[in-house]
């Protein structure tokens, strides 16, 4: 609902080097509809908009974890 889950894309490689980076490539959001809430609610449930989502995905796929930005500035994990 939220999108904030990033799952395996079985139609993406998964690169995972024997140190572990790249454990989180490969990644979607799918199914996933961005526009079922509005931003003012994912900012109540301290849920990143959806621009800053498609960030992390990115990041993730390039390998790392986005860390802090999967959680809205000012909110606690």
């Amino acid at each position: 609902m939220f999108g904030t889950q990033y799952p395996l894309d079985p139609a993406k490689p998964h690169p995972i080097s024997a140190d572990g980076r790249g454990r989180y490539a490969g990644r979607t959001q799918a199914p996933y509809d961005e526009e079922v809430l509005p931003e003012a609610i994912r900012a109540d449930f301290c849920v990143p908009p959806v621009s800053q989502q498609k960030q992390n995905l990115a990041t993730l796929n390039s390998g790392n974890y986005p860390g802090d930005a999967t959680v809205l500035p000012g909110c606690k994990r």
